[in-house]
Parts: C-alpha cells; sequence; structure tokens
C-alpha cells in the first residue's frame, strides 16, 4: 500500500487484521520517496493484528497525532504484531502505545 501526500495516514477506528506472510509481507511505504504519516489505531475494545508487515517511510509530522509519535501507534487499543519490520522511518519510535492494553 503505497501514501503518495504528506499528512495522509492510516487510521483505524476499531480492530484490523494486516495478515502478511514470510514470503509476501504486507508493506505500508511512501510512493516515490514521499514520505507519510504512519498508522493509528485508536479505541477498539479488541485486539487488532499486525503479522508479517513492513512500515516504512513514515513521518511524525503527520495530521491529528493525538500526541502519538509512533511509525505504529495505539491508543486506547492494545494489538499483536508478529514479525514486523519498522525502516526509514522519520518518527520517535516504531511502535507506540498509550493507554493500552
Amino acid at each position: 500500500m503505497g501514501f503518495g501526500y504528506w499528512g495522509v495516514s492510516l487510521k483505524i477506528k476499531g480492530q484490523i487484521f494486516v495478515l502478511g506472510s514470510a514470503s509476501l509481507p504486507v508493506v505500508f511505504e511512501g510512493q516515490d520517496g514521499v514520505g507519510w504519516g504512519g498508522i493509528l489505531v485508536d479505541n477498539s475494545k479488541a485486539a487488532s493484528v499486525f503479522e508479517h508487515v513492513e512500515v516504512k517511510q513514515a513521518s511524525k509530522e503527520w495530521m491529528d497525532r493525538k500526541s502519538s509519535s509512533g511509525a505504529l501507534s495505539l491508543l486506547n487499543a492494545s494489538a499483536y504484531v508478529y514479525k514486523a519490520h519498522f525502516h526509514q522511518n522519520k518518527t520517535k519510535t516504531a511502535l507506540e502505545a498509550q493507554y493500552s492494553y
């Protein structure tokens, strides 16, 4: 999945399942070298799953950060993250969880 504009981000209000494989991971990245916001899972009562994923070129300078600073941020949410690769990001941290369980 490519994102080509600054300020573009993936915001999930609820649960998400991102299921790649070792030979075919799901890749979230900027398009044509342009950074993008990152992934925010917000207020989910059920755990999300990120398995065999790559998160690339995320930037902390995205809209509505809600004080989060990760390439993958959880706010009042939980997630199972397995075999994830975070690289070429301009965020404070790869994974951040606030008020999460």
